[in-house]
């Protein structure tokens, strides 16, 4: 198994080896690849891409997706054939589930961070 590094290049604006122009947008995708490789996710190039494309035009089933998810919503939980959340994929592949919902929760993070949402919590 090859052994995986995540190469970060502020100078040159680069993640994964993907150019990324825009400073704000660099800055944003990287604080939201490596808060996500903290909790394990292992982002290829091809991922980085794809943030680029979600940053530069979000899919509107993202966005009502984030904005349901601040109204709450009850989710039903495991599937005990295979031990893995149910999950509206289908995926039953503990890994490869995790691997999506990185990817996921990325792409979510970085729109949150683009629209600078804020919270309705009266603490903030």
């Amino acid at each position: 198994m090859q052994d995986y590094k995540l190469e970060n290049d502020v100078e040159k604006q680069t993640i994964q080896g993907i150019t990324i122009p825009n400073l704000k947008m660099f800055q944003q995708i990287c604080f939201v690849v490596k808060n996500n490789h903290l909790e394990g996710w292992k982002p290829e190039d091809k991922d980085v891409k794809r943030l680029v494309e979600q940053a530069n035009k979000p899919e509107q089933s993202i966005i009502d997706e984030i904005n349901e998810a601040f109204y709450g919503r009850r989710l039903d939980y495991g599937d005990p054939l295979s031990w893995t959340m149910k999950n509206k994929l289908g995926i039953r592949d503990a890994a490869k589930l995790a691997d999506v919902e990185f990817q996921i929760a990325a792409e979510r993070e970085l729109l949150l961070l683009k629209q600078k949402a804020k919270s309705k919590s009266k603490s903030n």
